[in-house]
């Protein structure tokens, strides 16, 4: 339990790995009173693994890439208060 069953000495991974990612967002305040501020935004998160198996010790290349992404969004309206 808990000991390598490979030699210390072999060579089990040999890869490239990059990661990128890009969020832009858009945001809009609006104060249609005086003390009173609405405002709206959105956002667009991407996110790319990639891999690029060197090994091939195995007989195989285990390259590949995956890519996410999510759009949030959100509303809100805001008081700006004011001492007595």
């Amino acid at each position: 339990a808990g000991r390598p069953t490979e030699a210390t000495d072999t060579l089990l991974v040999d890869q490239r790995e990059r990661v990128t990612s890009v969020a832009p967002f858009a945001q809009l305040a609006w104060a249609p009173a005086g003390a009173v501020t609405l405002s709206a935004g959105l956002r667009h998160d991407r996110v790319r693994f990639a891999v690029a198996d060197r090994f091939r010790g195995d007989g195989r290349d285990d390259s590949g890439a995956r890519a996410m992404g999510a759009t949030s969004g959100h509303v809100g309206a805001s008081v700006a208060v004011r001492p007595w």
